[in-house]
C-alpha cells in the first residue's frame, strides 16, 4: 500500500485517525496555515476525505 501525498505532506500509510485528529495534526502546516478559514477547512476535509477513502495514485500530482 503507497502513502498518500498532498503539497509536500506525506501521510502515513493507512491513516485512519478522526477528522479532529487530523485538524488538530496539520492544521498548522505550510499548506494549510496559509488559507482563509472558511477554505482552509473545506481544503483540510476533501485531504482527509482522500486519505481516509481511497488507496493512493500510482502517480499522484497535486
Amino acid at each position: 500500500m503507497a502513502r498518500h501525498t498532498y503539497k509536500g505532506i506525506v501521510f502515513a500509510e493507512g491513516w485512519n485517525g478522526t477528522f479532529e485528529q487530523f485538524k488538530l495534526e496539520f492544521e498548522e502546516t505550510h499548506v494549510f496555515k496559509g488559507l482563509q478559514p472558511k477554505e482552509r477547512l473545506a481544503e483540510m476535509k476533501k485531504v482527509f476525505n482522500t486519505i481516509t477513502k481511497t488507496e493512493p495514485a500510482k502517480d499522484q500530482k497535486q
